[in-house]
């Protein structure tokens, strides 16, 4: 796959963000130089930094379609393109994958769509989404026969869970502190 050609570029801060933009150059006769006549935005740095992937703007990718085949970095002054396949990720993308056990709590998943439980923990622990670190809890603790909750964090590495990401004992301790009659 051919790597795509870009016009020049430049990147700008503005105080939330860094910024893409296309230039055309013009020169003075007078001064005998030439200086920048025009700026477009054609994109944005998604890390916040000058560096970093960059998210093209939908009136750039209508002029050039084959950017959408890329993801496209700027890596101190170079533009780097990796080639993404048809599932729009990149093969080490697809390498990071991370494979869950997810069947039984797919079940208790419908078991608590299909009853008031999930309403009422929504309205019971509203802050922080607070209710899905509960369902993962219990998720836990219904599918683990010993209960230890020291062995929580292991279990959400490899479990798919209402609440992504393994919860410290720390976060443990504060929701079941939460719980009330």
């Amino acid at each position: 796959m051919k790597t795509p050609q870009l016009p020049p570029l430049i990147i700008k801060k503005s105080p939330s963000a860094f910024y893409v933009y296309t230039y055309k150059n013009k020169w003075d006769p007078e001064k005998k130089r030439s200086y920048r006549a025009s700026f477009k935005k054609v994109g944005t740095v998604t890390s916040g930094e000058k560096e970093g992937r960059i998210r093209w703007d939908d009136h750039f990718l209508a002029e050039r379609p084959e950017l959408r085949d890329f993801i496209c970095e700027r890596k101190g002054k170079d533009y780097v393109f990796t080639p993404m396949n048809e599932g729009g990720f990149t093969l080490s993308q697809a390498m990071e994958v991370k494979q869950l056990h997810a069947g039984a709590t797919w079940a208790l998943d419908q078991l608590v769509v299909q009853s008031p439980i999930g309403e009422a923990l929504k309205t019971a622990f509203p802050q922080r989404r607070d209710y899905l670190k509960v369902l993962s809890i219990a998720y836990f603790i219904i599918l683990n026969q010993d209960n230890n909750i020291s062995k929580y964090p292991t279990f959400a590495e490899a479990t798919r869970l209402p609440w992504g990401a393994p919860l410290h004992p720390s976060s443990i301790g504060r929701i079941f502190r939460k719980i009330k009659k």
